[in-house]
């Protein structure tokens, strides 16, 4: 006899259990019932007779995982899943604002009618990026992005209470690191303070994703892993004995 591929396998015994299942309703709603419930103007008979053992054992067996090898990688009837992670690069909150409406609600957007998915996205505590690329189709420079604090300066709140807010909605679920230090003249703008600044911000405000997106340009040194001094990955922010370690912060 010709053996079964492991799909008809993981059909027939989800068929097998919803048949299963239909016989101890059945059994349920057949028999003799002693009273009623009811909930609305449905009325639900309650049995007065209890499922054999058996069927619960048949029930059991058939629903009770035997062969690792029958596991599925997905929930039936999928067969794949997506996952999308977002940086917040060259990102303004009026973009941030506009492509979420789309994704994550149902409502009408200038893109069409909302998808309603669950997807997060990336934010900046700081911009010092000096990229001549525009940041959105009104021409404004890069640090014109979404970003907790203004430029660099800790001092001066920006985009904070829309971070905030849309981290506590779940439209934002991950730290790009402390932010988006990216220099054409590769001077190094980050500093400890400010690592120290930001985290104490958080944890007044409430917004403290635990995901953090480690990676970004050689300025980006408050990255962890990876030096080397001959490629673009210099980064410190894991080195001990380094006035730009920011792990005990």
């Amino acid at each position: 006899m010709k053996e079964l591929s492991m799909e008809k396998r993981l059909k027939a015994k989800y068929i097998l259990t919803m048949l299963l299942s239909a016989m101890i309703l059945l059994i349920s709603l057949g028999a003799s019932p002693s009273k009623h419930v009811s909930e609305g103007s449905i009325s639900f008979p309650v049995s007065q007779y209890h499922i054999s053992e058996e069927v619960k054992h048949a029930l059991h067996q058939e629903s009770s995982l035997k062969h690792a090898d029958l596991l599925r990688k997905f929930p039936y009837p999928y067969d794949a899943m997506l996952a999308i992670c977002s940086d917040a690069d060259m990102t303004t909150l009026q973009e941030f604002e506009e492509y979420h409406r789309f994704l994550n609600t149902k409502e009408k957007t200038l893109n069409g009618i909302g998808l309603g998915l669950d997807i997060g996205d990336s934010a900046w505590m700081y911009i010092a990026n000096d990229t001549r690329v525009k940041a959105d189709k009104d021409g404004n420079s890069a640090d014109f992005s979404m970003s907790y604090f203004q430029g660099v300066n800790s001092n001066t709140l920006k985009d904070a209470d829309k971070i905030v807010h849309y981290f506590k909605a779940g439209w934002i679920d991950s730290l790009h690191t402390f932010g988006d230090f990216s220099r054409n003249d590769h001077t190094v703008l980050f500093r400890r303070d400010l690592a120290v600044s930001a985290w104490k911000a958080m944890n007044e405000s409430g917004f403290k994703p635990k995901v953090w997106i480690n990676h970004g340009s050689e300025s980006n040194v408050q990255n962890f892993g990876g030096y080397n001094s001959k490629r673009i990955t210099k980064y410190q922010g894991g080195m001990t004995l380094n006035p730009l370690i920011i792990i005990p912060i």
